[in-house]
């Protein structure tokens, strides 16, 4: 049994941004990518391309750890949109995802986020293995938790349809290294 109280409940979800549903929409943002791909793209595309208008505007640059928080008006089915940048794609590591995930995890908290639905930052788009750098951001993510919240937290994981069983995989890892600390409850919710 872990030593915290805290369990965090993660469910896995193939579904597109428009169809999600949850609080919180979280994504990261690469400096170099324009305009923006992967979930990130996905919600820009969705939002009428505001975040390329932000970024030629230079009110956003996508730095690592910047935050920004969107209001999506009823263009999404989240009443909030959370973009962290995450940097230059080439200097995207383990190290840096796993802080993305402390990161996002402290926003949440502060934006009294109950239920956030999160793309794991650059899945798809780096040569990193997708398994480690879900157990990475997970770890980050629920270390933080563990430290500034209480009582139990639920999320769902974005992964596009061929990323899900990796997304398990270091789900399933991460579960298994935070044992004695956090309980992780995993709940597969890919249509299976």
């Amino acid at each position: 049994m872990p030593k915290s109280s805290m369990t965090v409940r993660i469910a896995i979800s193939p579904d597109t941004i428009d169809a999600i549903t949850g609080d919180t929409l979280v994504a990261g943002l690469f400096s170099d990518e324009r305009p923006p791909r992967g979930f990130c793209g996905d919600i820009d595309w969705r939002l009428n391309s505001l975040l390329s208008r932000l970024m030629a505007e230079k009110r956003i640059k996508g730095s690592f750890r910047e935050a920004t928080l969107i209001t999506p008006m009823k263009r999404l089915y989240v009443e909030k949109v959370l973009i962290v940048g995450l940097g230059p794609i080439r200097s995207l590591t383990y190290k840096r995802i796993h802080q993305a995930g402390e990161t996002i995890a402290g926003i949440l908290r502060g934006i009294l986020s109950e239920h956030a639905v999160i793309a794991v930052p650059g899945t798809g788009r780096s040569s990193l293995e997708i398994a480690t750098m879900t157990r990475s951001f997970i770890t980050g993510l629920c270390m933080r938790l563990m430290k500034i919240a209480g009582g139990d937290r639920a999320f769902t994981l974005l992964g596009r349809p061929p990323e899900i069983d990796e997304l398990i995989l270091g789900l399933q890892e991460c579960k298994v290294a935070l044992r004695d600390q956090i309980a992780i409850d995993i709940e597969d919710s890919k249509g299976a």
